[in-house]
């Protein structure tokens, strides 16, 4: 159990600015755009990882059902998670076969997210357009400039 805190807190120890940023990202996105994913605080588009989250959450809570609808790739994410810290904190070496798993999961997760954005975009959650983006913003500023002008 030792050995188990000991590399769980050399990690922690290593990697703890990185974690203080992401967590000082995601509260301030969330408090300014009240989402946290880059691609829609830019775009206003969902991304493919759009409903991990609440898929997560679901899982963790108990409704499998309503995290496989909302992003059926949180339950293998989730398994691969599970398996990569029972390597490296329990059992103390690295997890084999861990990059092909990833990649396989992002190709997934992408071929996922066209299908869905397909079926389901822009009327089901999480594939919304969301207006609250910056570059709505941004085009919207040089609109009204342009149009001031008399160009528009």
């Amino acid at each position: 159990m030792k050995a188990v805190a000991a590399r769980i807190y050399k990690d922690i120890k290593q990697y703890l600015p990185a974690m203080i940023m992401v967590g000082i990202y995601f509260i301030t996105a969330n408090i300014i755009f009240d989402t946290s994913c880059p691609m829609v605080i830019l775009t206003g588009f969902p991304c493919a990882g759009c409903g991990l989250t609440r898929s997560f959450r679901y899982l963790i809570t108990g409704r499998i059902a309503m995290s496989w609808q909302i992003n059926p790739m949180g339950i293998p994410i989730i398994a691969i998670v599970i398996y990569f810290f029972a390597c490296r904190y329990i059992l103390g070496k690295a997890a084999k076969g861990i990059k092909p798993l990833l990649i396989i999961s992002i190709v997934i997760l992408l071929a996922l997210y066209v299908c869905r954005m397909y079926i389901y975009f822009p009327n089901r959650e999480p594939y919304v357009y969301y207006e609250n983006n910056i570059l709505s913003h941004y085009l919207d500023f040089y609109e009204k400039i342009l149009f001031d002008l008399g160009i528009l």
